[in-house]
């Protein structure tokens, strides 16, 4: 991958948004976060990310209306979860919107890569 690719990270969390980055800091991606849902849309009109890594439970707009605004859009960049909230019915929702995995926190290192990895290719 070359620096021009790159990838959002929302995430209320300046801790969460830094181990994602720390885990993909080799992976020639070019990260780009923001810290809350209500920027999403401008963000992936201004820096056209190739992939978004989302947090669910965030203020003000969360991860699902983030997913339905990307919808209502109709923006097809691959979106993974990263989310604490593992029930079986928020990753069936999800799933359901159209995300391409779910991941749980605390995050595996080697599974986030292979992840991004994955939809990427």
């Amino acid at each position: 991958m070359n620096t021009t690719n790159k990838l959002l990270v929302v995430d209320d969390c300046p801790v969460s948004r830094l181990i994602v980055k720390d885990m993909l800091n080799d992976s020639g991606l070019t990260i780009v976060e923001t810290d809350s849902g209500a920027d999403v849309m401008a963000v992936v009109i201004t820096e056209k990310p190739l992939m978004i890594l989302l947090d669910l439970h965030m203020p003000g707009k969360d991860g699902f209306d983030v997913l339905d605004e990307l919808l209502e859009e109709h923006f097809h960049i691959p979106i993974v979860i990263i989310s604490s909230d593992v029930t079986s019915r928020t990753k069936k929702t999800c799933l359901d919107m159209g995300v391409r995995a779910f991941l749980e926190k605390p995050l595996s290192a080697d599974l986030l890569r292979e992840t991004v990895n994955k939809y990427l290719q």
